[in-house]
């Protein structure tokens, strides 16, 4: 079975993570964000797309005090 190989930029999984996780996270494409990631996790469940995951993204993640804080 073939798969949709799904790559993130380091922006969008983040905006993506704070539609999920922040409240007060105010972007006018909020909504937007929380849609995409309910089909990226449907699908992935669905075994239909994978999105690999980045080291240098988890780094660079890992360098934010204010996403240290949300996880």
């Amino acid at each position: 079975m073939s798969k949709l190989v799904v790559y993130l930029d380091q922006n969008f999984a983040s905006n993506l993570a704070k539609s999920a996780n922040l409240d007060y996270w105010k972007d006018p494409d909020k909504d937007l964000y929380c849609r995409m990631l309910d089909v990226l996790e449907k699908k992935t469940r669905e075994d239909k797309l994978i999105c690999p995951t980045s080291d240098f993204h988890r780094q660079e993640s890992e360098q934010s005090s204010r996403i240290k804080s949300v996880f």
